[in-house]
């Protein structure tokens, strides 16, 4: 079990380093924030497992559990809250929206 955690400790660094020079090659607000959450998710879930792996213990198997399930349900979810802040604090400009469409059923009374 050790060498299998030591195997994804270093696919999770090696993520990692991929995805931080990802981020500082990327220019725009939204790219960046999506590279933050990819580098939540392919970097640090096989870091955690890895870790626990090599650990070997029932209970930092379970911490890691746990802590997945919150990091694939909150990565998202805080990168557009990012996103949300940016555009509120006036860091990024609003995207263009396009008037929707008329309805041809409609009628005029």
């Amino acid at each position: 079990m050790k060498i299998i955690g030591l195997i994804l400790l270093s696919f999770g660094i090696v993520n990692a380093l991929i995805t931080a020079i990802g981020l500082c090659r990327t220019q725009k607000a939204p790219q960046r924030i999506h590279v933050t959450s990819m580098i939540a998710i392919a970097a640090l879930a096989p870091s955690m497992l890895g870790a626990a792996l090599y650990i070997g213990s029932t209970g930092a198997l379970i911490r890691v559990a746990v802590a997945s399930v919150f990091l694939f349900v909150g990565a998202p979810y805080l990168s557009q809250a990012l996103l949300l802040r940016a555009v509120t604090d006036g860091q990024l400009e609003m995207p263009p929206t396009q008037p929707l469409p008329e309805s041809e059923t409609t009628t005029s009374e």
